[in-house]
């Protein structure tokens, strides 16, 4: 089926259509490798893309949506951005769309694989130092070592945007951050915070060491309690998978510095995504007393 069947005065009305066959091959890892490019899902997402610069190639907007006056507003504001927008039929959108309760909006980003760890490094340093001498936010970045649940990474991500943090860190075997889970998980924060991708948290380590930054591993038993922590000082938080927690490797290179969330629950453990907001708060409660409330 050539385009043309496949539109109903300019909506696109099939699965078949070359450009929805683009945009479904953008919901694989694969897929967004290739076009360096990922599906925006939903108007909160898309809004805060517009608001951090992040380069858009393609909108793609549901008529029920756009018959709304947030719809028509978002659309205007694609349009001035010079983001082509096309009309899906509701049901396309649906199909194609992740999310449970698709909201008739898809926009497809741009986005920058790896870049310059270098680069990543320093801006995680100069945010990590910034707050370690007074200014907002914390000195602690997070590591995500094969942290495999988008929800988990997205709200780490979102963590560390609230707190003000340094930056984030993720190692080979975690969670593709450009999945559409992780994006609305993260809700914008993705595009907010340096994020740095490394093999292993050998690598992270060499890259941030000399940016002042030293690790300590989170672990569920044998760690001091966090507010024994100094997490005024430039500090690389390490936070591992969620049924394997941190590799041997990663707790040897903390060097014994290990923190443990006290739980006198019946829990056996946090997620990854809590224990990184809890940490992250008892930094942000230190930085606001004036003896570091220790």
């Amino acid at each position: 089926m050539d385009d043309r069947a496949a539109t109903d005065k300019g909506v696109i009305t099939s699965l078949h259509n070359a450009q929805i066959k683009a945009l479904r091959g953008l919901y694989a890892r694969q897929g967004r490798r290739r076009a360096s490019a990922a599906p925006l899902e939903g108007a909160h997402l898309v809004e805060e893309a517009l608001a951090a610069g992040v380069p858009l190639l393609a909108a793609y907007l549901g008529p029920i949506f756009l018959e709304r006056g947030e719809g028509a507003r978002l659309a205007a504001a694609l349009e001035s951005a010079g983001v082509p927008v096309t009309l899906v039929a509701d049901e396309i959108l649906r199909r194609v769309a992740d999310a449970e309760a698709p909201q008739g909006v898809v926009v497809v980003a741009a986005i920058r694989r790896g870049g310059d760890p270098a680069e990543a490094a320093q801006a995680i340093g100069e945010r990590a130092r910034r707050s370690a001498a007074g200014g907002p936010g914390v000195p602690v970045a997070i590591l995500a070592e094969r942290v495999q649940d988008p929800g988990n990474l997205g709200a780490i991500v979102r963590a560390v945007d609230a707190a003000g943090g340094a930056g984030v860190v993720v190692t080979a075997g975690t969670v593709d951050q450009y999945s559409p889970k992780v994006l609305r998980a993260s809700a914008g924060s993705l595009f907010h915070v340096p994020l740095l991708e490394v093999e292993d948290v050998a690598e992270a380590l060499e890259l941030l060491r000399p940016e002042g930054l030293e690790p300590a591993a989170t672990l569920p038993v044998g760690g001091e309690l966090p507010w024994c922590l100094d997490l005024r000082r430039p500090t690389l938080l390490l936070v591992g998978n969620e049924g394997s927690g941190l590799s041997p490797a990663a707790v040897k290179a903390a060097r014994a510095r290990v923190v443990t969330i006290p739980m006198p629950g019946r829990a056996e453990s946090l997620n990854a995504g809590v224990t990184a907001a809890v940490l992250l708060y008892e930094a942000l409660r230190q930085a606001a007393a004036p003896d570091g409330g220790r």
